[in-house]
C-alpha cells in the first residue's frame, strides 16, 4: 500500500507539462495540464490525511519500515 502511494505521487510529480519536453502545445493544453496535475495532488492530498492511511503509516514508523523515510518526504512535497 506504501508502496503505490509513493510511485502515485512520484508519478504525479515527475510530470512535465508539453512545452517542458519541446511540443508545441497550446497555451489551453498548458493550462488544462496544470489544472489536472492540481487536482491530482489535490485528490492525492486527502487520501493521504484519511485516518487509515495515517493508522498505516503510525504502524510502520512503529516499526521503523524502509518505506517510510521515501513516503513521508513525497508527501510533504504534495502538502
Amino acid at each position: 500500500v506504501m508502496i503505490h502511494w509513493t510511485r502515485q505521487i512520484k508519478a504525479v510529480l515527475s510530470a512535465q507539462p508539453m512545452s517542458d519536453i519541446g511540443d508545441t502545445s497550446g497555451l489551453l493544453e498548458e493550462i488544462s495540464f496544470w489544472k489536472s496535475r492540481c487536482a491530482d495532488l489535490d485528490s492525492i492530498s486527502k487520501q493521504l490525511q484519511k485516518p487509515g492511511v495515517c493508522h498505516i503509516e503510525a504502524i510502520l514508523q512503529l516499526y521503523t519500515s524502509t518505506y517510510i523515510p521515501p513516503f513521508c518526504k513525497l508527501a510533504k512535497q504534495i502538502q
